[in-house]
């Protein structure tokens, strides 16, 4: 062991240097460590020696390894993608059926799905909606009957007794019909008491076919879709139509009571009164 502390203790080994002395006045206390080691000789004077080149202090490196090849799977298995996802990417695939082949989905496919060989493009915009009769015209023309159809109550489920115990007896849905005389000039707009209206459990669909059962033979029938009060339509079939079985006066009369609220609630909120002695006026 060296007989002065600073030659083995690194945080000793300026211990007595001051400014201007041993080396020079311009001395640069940063460099006073260089080219010191723990292991030096007692008193051995410090050298500028230069570090070491780059290279060797460079960390040693483990050699890289061989890349690694993807297992494969075995030639034997057979899985099965779920088909809706058979022609998306595989990371969408969360159920994994063990029998499926892609030949088999397309196979069954192509016999599934027929091909019409008349086929236009666009004619996948006509076949959406359901062909109606002819005389129920697109658009209004002179002499045309009016029509309208609301959808009244959805299908109704009721538990009946009968001499053989208690039944459930389900009602189709059921829709509200109104037909107006043709428009003229001298009278454009639509009146609000139509005049003829019914309840009736037909699709909304299916609804220029049965008002046309209500017209003359040639007449043509155009369906409207103006701002109706339904509510007025629904009371007066309440009070005139005496055929109307328990649930059909149930269900009318909720539809009636909703839309008398629906009517005050848009008069409430549709229109203000700009200053007093003013017409109110719509917002």
């Amino acid at each position: 062991m060296s007989s002065k502390p600073s030659d083995d203790d690194l945080t000793r080994v300026l211990d007595g240097w001051v400014p201007g002395a041993g080396r020079g006045a311009d001395v640069d206390p940063t460099r006073v460590l260089d080219g010191w080691r723990p292991d030096a000789a007692p008193g051995s004077a410090r050298s500028d020696k230069p570090l070491p080149p780059v290279d060797e202090l460079q960390p040693h490196r483990t050699p890289q390894r061989d890349a690694v090849e993807d297992a494969t799977l075995p030639k034997d298995l057979n899985l099965k993608v779920s088909t809706r996802y058979s022609k998306w990417d595989t990371t969408d695939v969360t159920d994994v059926d063990a029998v499926w082949k892609p030949s088999d989905f397309v196979a069954r496919a192509a016999e599934e799905t027929a091909v019409d060989a008349g086929w236009q493009p666009g004619a996948i915009t006509t076949s959406v909606r359901k062909a109606g009769p002819a005389r129920v015209l697109s658009a209004w023309k002179p002499g045309a009957w009016v029509g309208a159809v609301k959808p009244v109550f959805d299908s109704v489920a009721r538990v009946i007794s009968t001499p053989q115990g208690p039944v459930v007896d389900t009602y189709p849905p059921h829709v509200l019909l109104a037909l107006w005389a043709p428009q003229n000039m001298t009278t454009p707009f639509l009146d609000r008491w139509p005049l003829r209206a019914l309840l009736s459990p037909v699709a909304p669909d299916d609804a220029g076919a049965e008002l046309l059962k209500h017209l003359p033979p040639d007449a043509e029938l155009w369906l409207a879709e103006h701002d109706i009060d339904w509510g007025l339509i629904g009371e007066a079939v309440l009070l005139h139509e005496t055929g109307l079985r328990d649930f059909q006066l149930k269900e009318l009369r909720a539809f009636v009571e909703a839309e008398r609220q629906a009517t005050w609630e848009r008069a409430n909120k549709a229109y203000r009164l700009p200053a007093s002695g003013q017409p109110i006026e719509r917002v």
